[in-house]
């Protein structure tokens, strides 16, 4: 009787690491992200999230730029309006 006692619990204790062990697995899939369609400035009031298109690299630089973040205004009116400049690199 006892050895069945001890061999039930470690039977139980397996199952509830094994158990403990996928869910956190799962929760960091899950969590996981890649590039991401928002930044913090689709959260500011009046934005629609759901109005942006999702990202595609064949965009003109200046529509690239509206998915990073922080985004310098000045650097993507003048590549809005002139596409020939080339992005200034930050310092």
């Amino acid at each position: 009787m006892h050895i069945t006692f001890l061999s039930n619990f470690a039977t139980m204790k397996f199952h509830l690491i094994s158990s403990a062990i996928i869910i956190a697995f799962s929760f960091a899939v899950l969590s996981a992200t890649a590039q991401s369609q928002y930044t913090p400035y689709n959260g500011l009031p009046g934005i629609i999230k759901s109005y942006k298109p999702a990202y595609n690299s064949n965009y003109p630089e200046w529509a690239r730029m509206l998915y990073e973040y922080p985004i310098n205004y000045f650097d993507l009116i003048k590549l809005y309006e002139n596409p020939d400049v080339e992005k200034k690199e930050g310092v």
